[in-house]
This record gives structure tokens, sequence and C-alpha cells, in this order.
């Protein structure tokens, strides 16, 4: 791999890419997150360790923290550093990215490894949220490559449902711990406030066909995984339906042709792939909608226009676009007519049309 290792810049300074350099967030942040330690000095360097040896696995739970000292947080050994650069090209071969990603050339920071700590420290809330706030990046769309990769392979297993972690987690750390790391929020939903820039950050990913492809295979799944399982889980499985079916809209009514068909993957993908779950969800959801006695209440109505919006693109497509799907075949009249069927019955319940 072609990863520079370098020292985090001395200052309180950000780097180009918006991103807080590990060093000025320990600076710049040091005496609220020390005020915090002082009363109990739980987990970093040795949890976060532990953690990128298990987010290269990604099984089971990551470990939890152990006593630590602060500055070896900000000055990391060579051992930490190598370990952060293994993981970063084990997750980037993972996602299909290329070498270097992207063909982005920009070196890898430390700053993955405060996130490696938040998860470690995810018992102690207030000390993880300032570790993941410290690292926040201010323009997440501009992020070199390396660092999208790195913080999302330690935050994308961590918040999975199969880790069990997101059901510790309070909403607002899984909240920090998504805007740290913008490739993990592009996943599921950004912070309402961080829309703009995670939007031009998939602008970005479609720029190269390698992006395109992953953004096929993040939104053709009809069961993303997400956090908790509760009420909370199920916003949250809302916003992220939302969050891809808004996407999808907008990149169907473009006029590049690769952005399109990206579009068209996306549903070609989930019928290849997911043909059971994804034509079960979708006739659960238009007779839910067409008959309201089948069970139905606020939740599963909700549900149901969930489903109904990620797939209107599609019904979009059918009237405005034809020509265009004649050509995929995995996308047969069957599955048009089941879009567009589903996106009319959703329409009394305040659903606009494309």
């Amino acid at each position: 791999m072609r990863i520079r290792r370098v020292d985090p810049p001395p200052g309180p300074a950000r780097n180009a890419s918006g991103a807080v350099d590990a060093a000025a967030a320990g600076s710049a942040g040091h005496d609220a997150v020390d005020r915090a330690f002082d009363d109990a000095a739980h987990g970093a360097v040795d949890g976060a360790c532990a953690v990128l040896t298990w987010a290269r696995a990604g099984r089971g739970a990551p470990p939890r923290g152990v006593p630590f000292d602060l500055d070896k947080l900000l000055q990391l050994d060579s051992a930490t550093r190598g370990q952060l650069v293994e993981l970063a090209a084990l997750h980037a071969a993972r996602l299909q990215l290329g070498d270097p990603p992207l063909d982005d050339s920009r070196a890898l920071g430390t700053e993955a490894v405060f996130l490696a700590a938040a998860v470690s420290l995810r018992d102690r809330s207030d000390l993880a949220g300032e570790l993941a706030r410290a690292v926040r990046p201010v323009k997440p769309s501009q992020l070199p490559a390396w660092e999208l990769i790195a913080r999302d392979a330690i935050v994308g297993p961590a918040l999975a449902r199969q880790s069990g972690v997101a059901n510790e987690l309070s909403n607002s750390l899984i909240g920090e711990l998504c805007a740290a790391s913008p490739l993990t929020a592009a996943r599921w939903s950004p912070l309402a406030e961080d829309e703009s820039e995670i939007a031009r950050l998939l602008g970005r990913l479609c720029d190269d066909w390698r992006g395109r492809a992953l953004l096929v295979t993040i939104f053709c799944q009809p069961q993303p995984c997400l956090p908790p399982a509760t009420v909370t889980g199920r916003r949250s499985w809302h916003s992220t339906m939302a969050w891809r079916a808004g996407m999808l809209q907008r990149w169907i009514q473009q006029e590049r042709e690769d952005v399109r068909t990206l579009v068209y993957e996306v549903y070609e993908a989930a019928m290849a792939c997911y043909r059971a779950p994804t034509m079960s969800q979708i006739e659960r959801a238009r007779s839910l909608l067409l008959d309201l006695t089948q069970h139905g209440n606020a939740d599963t109505i909700e549900d149901a226009r969930a489903v109904a919006r990620f797939w209107q693109p599609l019904a979009y497509a059918r009237r405005a676009r034809l020509d265009e799907l004649r050509t995929r075949h995995y996308l047969p009249i069957a599955i048009l007519e089941a879009a567009s069927t589903l996106c009319a019955a959703a329409r009394p319940f305040g659903q606009p049309q494309m």
C-alpha cells in the first residue's frame, strides 16, 4: 500500500481537507477532555489498539477500554500507526476502492485512532463524545479517501446491528460517531446539519466508477444494518430510507447518464441479490396502504411510506425515461408495475409525485 505514515502537524490547526489534525484536536480540546479525565482515567491507547485489532475481523462486540495516558493517544507509537495503516488498507480492499482509493493519494493521518478510543470508552459516553467531537471534520466531503476509509472501518462495524454495541450507546454518541465518520453517515443518514456536505461526498463518489459501485452496494440493501431495533431504531430506519430515496431522486433527474445508470443499478442489484426480501417488502407495504384493516397504525403506515419513497425514483423513470429502462434486464415489467402501484397507493398518505 502507498499510505504515507505522518506525524500529526503541531499547533492548533486544521489540515487542508478541513479535518482537525490529531495534535491540534488534542491541543485545542485538551482542557475540556482533561477535565473529564480528572475523575476517572478510563481507556484509550490500549483500548484503541484492541478496537483496531477487532475491526480487522469485525465480529462480535468491540473491546472496552483500559487505563491510559492521554498524551500517548496524541503521540502514537509506530505499532499503533502500523495497525491503523493495515486496517485502512484491508477496508479499502473490502470496499474495492483501488490503491490509492478513488485515485486520492493524500496521506492517512492519525485522527481515526480517536474514534477507536471512543468506541472502547463507550461506557463513558461523555469522554467518548469528547474524543469523537475532537476529530469531527469541518468539510466531510473534502477528507482524504484514506481518512474516510479508516474512520468507516472503525465506526461502521461498531454501529452495525450484529455488534450489539448500538444498543449500549446514547443517541447523541451514535450521532457524534457518525458525524466524525462521513462514509458511515452516508450509509445510514447524516445529521441534518451535515446533509449537504455528505451529499457532496456522495457526488465525489459518483465521479469514480469504484465509488459508484460502492454506492450501489450500500443503497440496494432492503434492510439496512442500523442501530438499535427500538423506537429509535425504527426512526433511524425511516431516516435512512428517506435519505437514500432523496439521493436517488436527485440522481435520477440528472443529465449525466452514468449517474442515472447508478440509480438503475441500485434497483437491479436489489432484485439480483435480495429479490425475495425486496419483493416481500414492496408487497407488504402496498397491501397495507391499500387495506388499513391489516394492522394499520401510525408506525406501520410510516414504514410503508418509507418503502414507497425508496421506490419512487424507479416509478418516475418508468414515466419519464422508459427508453433507458428497456435495456435493464433485472428490471422487468413486473417490478416496474410493482413500484408504480406502491407509489400510487402511498399518494393519499401525503407522498408527492415526482
